[in-house]
């Protein structure tokens, strides 16, 4: 989705908000880059395509801080790559784009949400998120030996993605057809699938290559077992570090990544404004798309 109506510039002392464009992915790398986040050009580029963007200028320092609303279905925004560079932190500067953010979703009567770190939850609470569901963040460094996975999973074909759309929309709850085509033109060794035995989609895996490590997700799935199929398949067609983020409602797929060499890093809520919920279906998501992707 191009952004149809880009954020009307607006300035004061702390800096310039403007609308992000499509030359402003390579500053956006960096900006992530230097966080230490996992998003590599090829995330920033999609990103731009489908998100109203917002970044922040400052005299002498050009383009310092970013922000960005994934509009999805006319209901929904889903804020993602709210970023400041650490030399300008502590200005406001991050407010000041969220506060922009939301009134461009306001007036677009959309519900808001985004996944938050615990220290970035400080300012969305005061800007009147709220949430409880916790998101935890797996990462693999090292490949041990597998157990073998079942003849019932098969790679995902390419005539099969918009399949696979139809199924994550089921889940999560809107459409993600543009995110799920670009993951798997990136990254065909992810994407892995059960079938119905009348021939429709009722698991799914899917990833993306980063920066410092490939992402899994979305996985959605009926069952741990499911959802394990998928991951071995996954497994034994990428290469190097492997990240998963997995709602911590699934205790149980949390304990058994760990045995699988997953070390947890960190967590993130994910926090609605105004008590705003996606109609996710947690019993079935067990992996997300990572916070920038929902």
């Amino acid at each position: 989705m191009v952004m149809n109506n880009p954020p009307s510039g607006s300035s004061s002392e702390a800096g310039t908000v403007r609308a992000l464009v499509a030359t402003d992915a390579a500053r956006g790398y960096a900006l992530s880059t230097e966080a230490g986040w996992n998003q590599n050009e090829a995330d920033w580029h999609l990103l731009l395509q489908m998100c109203r963007g917002y970044g922040i200028e400052v005299p002498g320092r050009g383009l310092v801080g970013t922000t960005m609303a994934w509009e999805l279905e006319r209901k929904y925004a889903w804020v993602n790559m709210v970023l400041v560079t650490p030399a300008c932190r502590g200005q406001g500067l991050a407010r000041k784009l969220m506060e922009k953010c939301l009134q461009d979703a306001a007036a677009g009567e959309r519900a808001v949400l985004l996944d938050a770190t615990d220290l970035g939850a400080k300012l969305y609470t005061k800007l009147g998120f709220a949430g409880t569901e916790r998101i935890v963040r797996l990462r693999l460094e090292e490949r041990r030996t597998l157990p073998e996975a079942s003849a019932d999973s098969h790679s995902l074909a390419a005539g099969e993605v918009k399949l696979a759309a139809a199924l994550d929309r089921a889940v999560v709850g809107f459409d993600r057809t543009q995110m799920l085509l670009n993951f798997y033109q990136r990254l065909p060794g992810a994407a892995w699938r059960l079938k119905h035995a009348h021939g429709g989609l009722q698991a799914l895996a899917m990833g993306r290559n980063g920066r410092t490590a490939a992402q899994l997700g979305p996985v959605i799935a009926n069952s741990p077992g499911e959802a394990r199929e998928l991951l071995l398949r996954a497994l034994r067609h990428t290469k190097g570090p492997l990240i998963m983020d997995v709602p911590a409602v699934h205790a149980a797929w949390v304990s058994e990544l760990k045995q699988l060499g997953f070390v947890p890093q960190r967590s993130f809520i994910r926090m609605g404004l105004n008590a705003a919920k996606f109609p996710t279906d947690w019993s079935r998501y067990y992996a997300i798309a990572g916070p920038d992707f929902a």
